[in-house]
């Protein structure tokens, strides 16, 4: 992910991290969260999503119907 958005020149990353579902530390496999803190021009953007570490594209949590792969769009 962190090569993708280096790519871009227009997007300066201040940080791109994995960490546990409640933010400790990433597990080895299971849930987990991808965090990212980057600016776009002068605005600084903040997002995350649950992904799983198990290397299936299933529901990233219980309840979830949506499977865990995403189609990025430009």
């Amino acid at each position: 992910a962190r090569a993708v958005l280096d790519e871009v020149p227009a997007i300066d990353v201040d940080y791109l991290e994995l960490r546990g579902p409640t933010l400790e530390p990433a597990p080895p496999f299971g849930p987990a969260r991808l965090l990212i803190a980057a600016r776009l021009g002068g605005t600084r953007l903040l997002d995350n999503i649950a992904i799983d570490l198990s290397g299936t594209t299933g529901p990233s949590r219980a309840g979830d119907t949506e499977p865990n792969e995403i189609n990025w769009r430009n």
